[in-house]
């Protein structure tokens, strides 16, 4: 088990923090180990709510190309909530937007920020 850990810290770019409590961790090492934490109950599907919340938008990328990684390495599914668009849409394959919850819109990145409602709604034009 602690070899199973030790990999997945390594894989996540952390090893280097691992004697440091997960408290004294940065906001996106912390999501990070968070992300580590739930592979190491080799899952299947992973349910993320905001895992870039707070986090400054060059590690919040680095986050998504972790998860994008488990997904090609590990064949893990996500299902994600995010508000950062940005980074979703190099990272996704579908979509599904939701305002004042009802489900607005559904597809690929680009079927999404071509969608009149949806740039409505979350870019005011």
């Amino acid at each position: 088990m602690a070899q199973t850990a030790a990999g997945i810290l390594g894989d996540l770019r952390i090893a280097k923090h691992f004697d440091v409590r997960a408290s004294d961790l940065s906001g996106g090492q912390m999501k990070l180990l968070e992300l580590g934490r739930t592979v190491m109950g080799e899952p299947r599907l992973l349910l993320l709510d905001e895992p870039t919340a707070g986090v400054a938008p060059a590690l919040a990328y680095s986050i998504f190309e972790e998860i994008a990684r488990l997904r090609a390495e590990a064949g893990l599914s996500f299902l994600i909530v995010e508000h950062r668009l940005e980074i979703l849409f190099d990272f996704v394959d579908k979509l599904y937007v939701m305002n004042l919850g009802q489900v607005i819109a559904q597809g690929s990145p680009a079927q999404i920020a071509a969608d009149p409602l949806v740039r409505e709604v979350y870019f005011g034009e």
